[in-house]
């Protein structure tokens, strides 16, 4: 299936969702995440925090799973015109986003206790990362 980057090859099925190395993403991000597809950066893949960024967009492939895209859509697109509207810039936008905010503490606290070892709320079936229900993906 193509060159493998970071131990993974470049289009690769990961704890019920797709992992795409080096598709697409928005300039200035490392990823990105469309219903059960994460999407993330050549480079972000090969870098230092590639394990909080796989985590940040698998927290993402929970929410859609739970919300359905419609409804994920809604509320992070409405949470990112409302703070623009209030006159923040674009980052700043983006970095109050609710469903990003609950992504970025998320991915932060399961990474800090992957690393020392105190056991995460992810049941013991799930050996990696947690993740949505493949089934109701």
């Amino acid at each position: 299936m193509g060159p493998t980057m970071a131990g993974r090859k470049r289009l690769s099925k990961v704890d019920g969702h797709w992992l795409w190395v080096g598709g697409p993403v928005p300039p200035g991000s490392g990823g990105i995440t469309l219903g059960s597809l994460v999407i993330v950066r050549k480079s972000a893949a090969r870098g230092g925090g590639f394990a909080e960024l796989l985590a940040h967009e698998q927290v993402h492939v929970r929410q859609f799973a739970e919300l359905g895209a419609a409804r994920f859509l809604a509320r992070y697109l409405t949470s990112y015109a409302r703070f623009r509207l209030r006159g923040y810039g674009h980052w700043q936008s983006y970095s109050r986003i609710p469903l990003e905010v609950e992504a970025r503490v998320d991915s932060r606290s399961r990474v800090q206790r992957s690393v020392s070892g105190v056991p995460s709320r992810v049941s013991s079936s799930d050996t990696t990362w947690p993740t949505a229900n493949a089934a109701s993906v």
